[in-house]
């Protein structure tokens, strides 16, 4: 899945609007539009705010993670 995808997943799941998310985040509602349809990419800033705003890991908005909630305090048990 997508990054485009997982925000509006997220939206959904949450019962947010792009409307809202625009206002909540400062992120012009065009930019939004441009997200959804493919036309444009979250920027990193972008990104670290909905992480903030969605409270996930930027590695799940990014598709390096499956679980929203990170390992934020993971410990690598492997013997090298």
């Amino acid at each position: 899945m997508d990054i485009s995808q997982k925000i509006f997943d997220l939206l959904k799941q949450r019962n947010i609007t792009a409307y809202r998310l625009s206002k909540d985040c400062d992120i012009p509602e065009t930019t939004i539009s441009h997200w959804k349809s493919g036309r444009q990419t979250p920027s990193t800033q972008a990104i670290i705010k909905l992480a903030k705003y969605f409270d996930v890991t930027s590695d799940y908005l990014i598709g390096l993670s499956d679980n929203p909630n990170g390992c934020r305090y993971c410990v690598n048990t492997e013997n090298n």
